[in-house]
């Protein structure tokens, strides 16, 4: 297809069409019919090549033609094909082969079998082959030749995976349709055959092993395992049969039965019985049925013929088995370190009943660490041992919670304390510590004693409200106007007012306070 250059009057312009200009008066360029419905006719051939009904508002049908004929299912060939994992980048050798820029790759053995295709070799990163790049065409069935390799030289590969097919996502399967196999050429008696029905080894046993043969015998294993058959001196070429009935070795000659074939097993010339000797064989049976069978046992009886000394003796190894007497008791028995069923009985009523527990006692043998054993977890639960006083009950009263309440003496001995979960209360107030009664007692005493108030002028920083604690040593005792009097007091004061500012000098630091401890 070109330009119609040899039509007359068409009016191309340097070999192609040209529109009309009226500023400087040239003529627009002719389409003649006969070119056009070539042109038309040659792409309409295109369509229907590819399977296709023209449709004449459909303008994509030209390149979706196109596009089935790129997906044919012959590829132009690779230069190798990988035997292996490679690392797609780079030049590299494959199949013995040093690749170079742009050249074609079947690759094949990926572990990710998503990135099998066929690629063009780069210096960097390869990237897939154009005629092999998109899904439509990367068809299931299509073929495609290696040129050179030290293994895959001259061989045809088949794309094996069913469609639909994503380029990168679906996993890509090669298979050899065509081409060496590696087998030299040569008649062969034992050949491999793959899925494709092409020979891939082949080889010339000579033994049964090397057939696979197992159940027929070797020439040496058949002159080794059988008897022959005559040949021997004076013996004829009569057919002899010998085998074995479950009991005996039977003989047979052609059709003839001779019976048993006696042998040093069943029979003995050189012992041979007097039959007047011998008992019959009715005879033999009154004289078993006269007798106990025998399991094992190979004496029984009265050891020193003593009644009370019954035994067998087993006949395996030859042990004396002594036996006992009937009796109903243990001491008929002769049994002394047994217990009888009275005792058994004293005993487990002596014992109280077990309910989810199979132990219980004083842990490392400790009264103070009491125990059960729980039966479904094997769990030690100690118990409280007993107090020997009666203790306040924690809690339950009229408006109380159940927070952890503590009294204790106080660590410089001068109070008892009490504290509620991790709040201290400080110390308690009895008869003898901290009441009316002991202020009054110790009116008369020293000024700064535990249970004593006294003005005081607090420093270390800070506002504090009633109830807070102050370190004697930040403290001093002070005039109502705020101005220190004397030194600092000993212990700690609870301040009893409020202070705006503890900065030990200012009336805003001066209040009354309660020595605590």
């Amino acid at each position: 297809m070109d330009y119609p250059r040899n039509t007359p009057g068409v009016g191309l312009v340097n070999g192609q069409f040209a529109d009309e200009n009226p500023v400087a008066g040239t003529p627009g360029s002719l389409i003649p019919a006969t070119w056009g419905n070539a042109v038309t006719q040659e792409i309409l051939n295109v369509i229907k090549a590819a399977g296709m009904v023209p449709q004449e508002d459909v303008s994509t049908q030209l390149l979706e033609a196109i596009q089935s004929f790129a997906a044919h299912d012959f590829k132009n060939s690779v230069r190798v094909a990988t035997t292996g994992a490679i690392a797609l980048s780079g030049l590299q050798n494959v199949d013995g082969v040093q690749l170079a820029v742009a050249d074609r790759v079947l690759v094949k053995d990926q572990p990710n079998a998503s990135q099998n295709g066929v690629y063009v070799v780069a210096v960097g990163s390869w990237s897939r082959a154009v005629d092999a790049a998109q899904d439509y065409q990367v068809t299931s069935s299509f073929i495609i030749a290696t040129d050179e390799g030290a293994v895959n030289k001259s061989r045809l590969w088949q794309l094996t995976t069913p469609g639909p097919i994503k380029v990168g996502a679906t996993a890509l399967t090669f298979e050899l349709l065509a081409g060496y196999t590696g087998v030299a050429s040569g008649e062969y008696r034992k050949v491999t055959v793959n899925a494709r029905g092409q020979v891939t080894a082949g080889s010339n046993p000579t033994t049964l092993d090397g057939y696979g043969i197992a159940d027929a015998y070797t020439k040496v294993a058949a002159n080794n395992a059988f008897v022959k058959q005559g040949g021997g001196a004076g013996q004829l070429g009569n057919s002899v049969s010998i085998g074995w009935d479950g009991k005996n070795i039977l003989i047979q000659v052609d059709a003839t039965s001779f019976g048993n074939l006696w042998c040093s097993a069943n029979f003995d010339p050189g012992s041979k019985a007097n039959v007047a000797d011998v008992y019959s064989k009715s005879a033999t049976n009154a004289l078993l049925d006269a007798k106990i069978g025998s399991d094992a046992c190979s004496v029984a009886g009265f050891a020193g013929g003593s009644s009370a000394s019954p035994y067998m003796r087993n006949k395996n190894n030859n042990e004396v088995v002594m036996l006992a007497k009937t009796a109903s008791t243990l001491g008929g028995y002769g049994i002394t370190d047994g217990m009888t069923r009275a005792e058994i009985t004293g005993q487990i009523n002596t014992r109280v009943l077990s309910d989810g527990i199979t132990w219980a006692g004083f842990a490392s043998n400790d009264p103070n660490q009491p125990y059960m054993r729980r039966t479904s977890d094997n769990g030690v639960y100690l118990l409280q041992p007993r107090l020997g006083f009666a203790p306040v009950r924690q809690g339950g009263g009229n408006f109380q919670s159940t927070n952890t309440v503590m009294i204790g003496w106080g660590a410089d001995g001068t109070s008892l304390r009490a504290q509620v979960d991790a709040t201290d209360l400080g110390s308690i107030w009895t008869d003898g510590i901290g009441n009316a009664k002991a202020v009054a007692a110790q009116s008369t005493a020293e000024a700064g004693v535990v249970g004593s108030y006294a003005l005081l002028v607090v420093g270390g920083g800070g506002a504090t409200g009633p109830g807070g604690l102050a370190a004697g040593v930040n403290c001093r005792f002070t005039a109502t106007d705020g101005s220190a009097w004397g030194g600092a007091p000993a212990g700690t004061w609870r301040i009893m007012g409020a202070i705006r500012n503890a900065d030990g000098a200012s009336p805003d630091s001066t209040t009354l306070c309660l020595r605590v401890y």
